[in-house]
Formats: C-alpha cells, sequence, structure tokens
C-alpha cells in the first residue's frame, strides 16, 4: 500500500494564485510505501494562471523517470497521478470542509461535533471536557476535571442533549447538555469495571448503551437506573481483553425469546459484537443475555470494529479490514499497513450496493473507503489537510480530531 500526503496549506496556495495575491507558487506531494516509510517520493505542483485566468497546475516528479499530474475535480476533491515505465497510479485526496486549531485548550485525546457544526466538544489528557463555538472559534465554557485520568470516550445521544464521557479513571460519566453554562457535575456515573474501558456504543436512542473493558467484560447499563443490567464474557478465555464494541440488528433475533421487559426499550433484536485481543468477534444478543452462534477468529487481535446494516467492518493490529457479511457469512479482506493496526472504523452511509466507512491506519493515514457489496471492489479516498504525521485521536459523526485540530468533511 503506497500513503499519500500533501501540503497543509495547499489550498491557501491556490487561493493565493486565483486571487491575484501572486502570480504563481507551489506546494508539495509526497508518496511513500507503507512498509517502508524512509523511502519517500517527492513531487511538486506550480500554480499559476493561463491566458483565460483559468487556474493552471504543472506538476514535477522529483525522479525524472517520473511524470505527475494534479487535477481539481470539484470543490474539495482532488487526484493526482504518478506514471513510472509505462504505468499509472491515480489516486483521490479529499480535504475537510473547516479546520479548527484546538491545541491551546490543552493536549487533545478526542473531539465530537455536533450535527448543526455549531459545537465541538473536546475531552483531553487532563481529564477536562471544553465545548467549542466554531462560530466565534473559542471555548464556550470548560468541565474542570470532569474525569480524575484522561479523558477516553466521548458520545452524543441522538438528541445532543446528552453527552456520555468515559475516563481512564474506569468512570462514566453522563452530562446533561441542556444548559452546559452552569454544568457542574455529571448527572449520573457508572462504575463496575475492574480495568481501562476500551470502548463504549449506545443502543438506540440511548435509554441503554454498552462497554467494553481490558477485564475481559462487555457491560450493558441502563441510564435511568444506572444499573449494569446484563454481563458478557467469553466463554473460554475470561481473561481475554475486549478491544472494542459495535451495535447491531438481527432480524433473525426471534422476539418471543425476548429475555427481560424492562430491556424492551430500543433493545429488541439488537445485538453486540465484541472484538478481542486473542482475534475472536463474538456476538452476544442482548435481550436474550447470552452469546450467540455467530463469531469470527482470526489470528490477529481485533483493533477496531463498527457494524453497517448486516455487515460488520473489522480492522485487526496487522493492517487487515476485514468486511463481514455475518448473516450470509461471506468475508472480504482488505490489505492495508501491515506495520500499523486499523483503528478508528466509522461507517457512513449503506445502500443496495455500497457500503462506506472511514479508518485510520497509521500515522497520516486517513482513508474514505467504498465497498461494493456484489463484486467486492474498494475504492479509496485520503482524507488530507492536516499537520504533517499527523495520528487520528477520533472519528465521530462528521468529526475527525487529531492533537492539532478539528476538522469537519
Amino acid at each position: 500500500m503506497f500513503v499519500v500526503t500533501i501540503q497543509n496549506s495547499f489550498e491557501d496556495v491556490i487561493n493565493d494564485v486565483e486571487t491575484g495575491n501572486i502570480a504563481s507558487e507551489s506546494f508539495w506531494v509526497a508518496r511513500r510505501d507503507a512498509t517502508i516509510d524512509e523511502l519517500q517520493q517527492y513531487f511538486s505542483v506550480e500554480v499559476s494562471l493561463d491566458g483565460n485566468k483559468s487556474l493552471k497546475f504543472n506538476g514535477k516528479a522529483e525522479n525524472p523517470l517520473q511524470t505527475f499530474d494534479f487535477k481539481p475535480l470539484s470543490e474539495s476533491l482532488y487526484s493526482v497521478t504518478i506514471t513510472e515505465k509505462n504505468q499509472s497510479s491515480t489516486y483521490t485526496l479529499k480535504r475537510p470542509t473547516l479546520k479548527y486549531p484546538v491545541s491551546e485548550y490543552g493536549l487533545i485525546t478526542l473531539a465530537v461535533g455536533l450535527e448543526s457544526g455549531l459545537e465541538i466538544i473536546l475531552g483531553t489528557l487532563n481529564g477536562n471536557i471544553s465545548f467549542y463555538d466554531t462560530s466565534e472559534k473559542k471555548a464556550l465554557t470548560t468541565l474542570a476535571e470532569a474525569h480524575y485520568s484522561t479523558v477516553t470516550h466521548l458520545g452524543l445521544f441522538p438528541s445532543e442533549k446528552v453527552l456520555l464521557s468515559v475516563g481512564d479513571d474506569l468512570c462514566i460519566h453522563l452530562w446533561d447538555l441542556v444548559n452546559i453554562n452552569s454544568l457542574t457535575k455529571p448527572t449520573r456515573t457508572f462504575m463496575k469495571h475492574k480495568k481501562t474501558i476500551t470502548d463504549a456504543a449506545l443502543i438506540g436512542r440511548g435509554r441503554n448503551f454498552v462497554t467494553s473493558s481490558e477485564d475481559g467484560s462487555v457491560i450493558v447499563w441502563e441510564c435511568s437506573t444506572g444499573n449494569a443490567v446484563s454481563i458478557f464474557r467469553r466463554i473460554t478465555d475470561h481473561s481475554d481483553i475486549v478491544k472494542c464494541v459495535a451495535i447491531a440488528t438481527s432480524s433473525s433475533e426471534p422476539l418471543e425469546n425476548q429475555f427481560r421487559p424492562e430491556l424492551l426499550f430500543d433493545c429488541k433484536q439488537q445485538v453486540v459484537f465484541a472484538g478481542y485481543e486473542l482475534g475472536l468477534v463474538q456476538q452476544y444478543s442482548i435481550a436474550q443475555n447470552c452469546a450467540t452462534e455467530v463469531k469470527h477468529k482470526r489470528d490477529y487481535s481485533v483493533s477496531s470494529i463498527c457494524a453497517i446494516g448486516d455487515f460488520l467492518i473489522t480492522g485487526y493490529e496487522d493492517g487487515i479490514v476485514q468486511v463481514w457479511d455475518w448473516v450470509k457469512n461471506t468475508v472480504h479482506l482488505l490489505s492495508l499497513c501491515e506495520n500499523h493496526p486499523v483503528t478508528h472504523l466509522r461507517g457512513a452511509i449503506e445502500s443496495s450496493e455500497l457500503l462506506q466507512f472511514e479508518l485510520s491506519n497509521g500515522p497520516e493515514v486517513l482513508l474514505s473507503v467504498v465497498f461494493n457489496k456484489n463484486s467486492g471492489q474498494v475504492e479509496t479516498t485520503y482524507l488530507v489537510g492536516f499537520m504533517e504525521m499527523f495520528q487520528v485521536l477520533l472519528v465521530a459523526a462528521n468529526c475527525i480530531s487529531t492533537e492539532e485540530e478539528v476538522a469537519v468533511f
């Protein structure tokens, strides 16, 4: 796999030329083999105006045996084509619609944005949670020491009136966002995990949610009471670390066997997929309170999962992405960089033919993947425009956060 990067200010260069601030200016593009980071190829693009005052892009390769072409496709999409020995490779690049610098609020661990785009919620290394106004580009308010240690997960309820936060202090908090300026303490706190909480996922509209932990447990929580209403573990290897969880709907779940009436709100036919360090992906029925026969095993640790319809997208430590139709039990594998785990999987779109999802695969690798269910073909777009050597911290809704900035795609 090749990694393609571009100067994060390349659109500023284009804009300076287009508005006449400067006659011509250049930016760089680079490509490297993901398995051999030090072998990087460099290219330059000179931007100028032609006789008709239209933008002109002149691409040059550092290697005289290569040719390079840069082309705008739409307002936010670009393509680069590298040709060598009569063989051409074309890559699609997409830049964010908005970007916000957030490093002044402390070492950011993650961020999640409201659907309106008016606010971004930031979690920090020192346990603070800040509410950032995107129009004013400043913090509205900060919950100092919302957690006693690093904020590791943030999740907005569908109503956007409640925030779920998880910290390295083994606490899970719910926050009422109706009046954020008067927030002083969480509405409810949940505690039962004995080791680091690794993931969290809402069920339906958020009356219940699940968390996973390095203690080997997956817990179903009820928001109204604060109780742990179900605890799932592997039948064997009870201490196998749960790395991640995802919620899906199973049409094969028999309604007549549903367990515990108080769980039926948004839990009918709901299942949890848990990804384990030893490579197992196991499905659990929430309403029946048990493991099901649906499972899959590889010899590599699971690093991230997301559910889209009847498909489970699974990322592994060896850089493999598995697209698994768990109803038909068909599997497609996508090989990325084996030196880095696949992380931050997020399902975006499903149609009758296509699945679209985002993922991270090491430094400077943030991809949008479109998978054709019928043919198994894959189209990949590089999400660019970040600082050099960026590391993705969180992909949530349309927000992607790094330590330095939050971007909206």
